[in-house]
């Protein structure tokens, strides 16, 4: 999300190649297009909304190269860039009165007739699993870092998310092109 093409040299096109080159061709190309043609205005939208991301000497919204990228697009927040962006979504979301199930669990997608129709949740607050009816279900559950050994991931990124698709028979095309970072190091003490 904080990918944004930088408008002095760079193109939605060149970010949209490196983009899908760096997937080794396996991103979903029309996705990809949106995604870079929309990433500027994105940037802004976000900085409008509170996201603090850090500065040039100039004032400008700093940028580096990330990955295979052939230009300094990624805006960040010193080194904490995607907690910045989760909080500054989340007090719009609350802003905005929008229901949020805090300290709740998805368990399992509720499938019908091959179309999700909710899920079943544990509150942990109240020790109860609930089922929740839904029009549309988006799962947004952070990945799957902790699978290894060693990982900067948050602990509870699991991949539990990944599996309740999985288990509810939504098999993913792009379980490969998962955006795992590895940071952890370790030091050999022999």
């Amino acid at each position: 999300m904080a990918n944004a093409a930088t408008p002095v040299r760079d193109t939605w096109e060149r970010h949209a190649f490196d983009t899908i080159k760096g997937s080794d061709y396996l991103a979903d190309q029309d996705a990809v297009e949106t995604m870079c043609q929309e990433a500027v205005d994105r940037v802004i939208e976000m900085e409008r909304l509170g996201t603090l991301f850090s500065r040039t000497k100039d004032g400008k919204i700093a940028q580096r190269p990330f990955g295979g990228a052939g230009f300094p697009r990624t805006c960040y927040a010193a080194d904490r860039t995607g907690h910045n962006l989760l909080h500054t979504l989340y007090e719009q979301v609350v802003g905005s009165e929008i229901l949020v199930y805090e300290e709740w669990y998805a368990l399992a997608l509720v499938v019908a007739e091959g179309r999700c129709m909710g899920l079943l949740a544990l509150d942990f607050f109240k020790g109860r699993i609930v089922p929740i009816h839904a029009k549309a279900v988006v799962l947004g559950t952070g990945g799957y870092g902790r699978i290894f050994l060693r990982s900067t991931n948050a602990v509870i990124n699991t991949g539990s998310g990944c599996f309740l698709a999985y288990q509810a028979g939504y098999l993913s095309r792009t379980w490969n092109s998962s955006n795992f970072i590895p940071r952890a190091f370790t030091e050999r003490t022999s």
